[in-house]
């Protein structure tokens, strides 16, 4: 169900630098879903909806965004 060695191997690459073929981009990605996610997570909370609503709605919002994000990413 789980292969840890898979996850080990991925985890040192990953870190090593050697996972991607450009890492800035995928960084550069993540970073902007980040920024994406906090601001709609700000404007919800601007808007006067209770955190307990917009924390998960800001999320599902991110994550619906990484697929399109993440398209483009090559891997070695």
């Amino acid at each position: 169900m789980f292969d840890l060695d898979m996850f080990t191997d991925g985890l040192g690459l990953l870190l090593k630098g050697k996972l991607f073929l450009d890492s800035a981009f995928v960084f550069r990605q993540a970073i902007l879903g980040i920024l994406i996610g906090a601001f709609a997570l700000v404007c919800l909370g601007k808007l006067g909806v209770p955190m307990t609503f917009a924390v998960p709605a800001a999320a599902l919002f991110a994550g619906m965004l990484q697929p399109l994000l993440f398209k483009d990413i090559k891997f070695r």
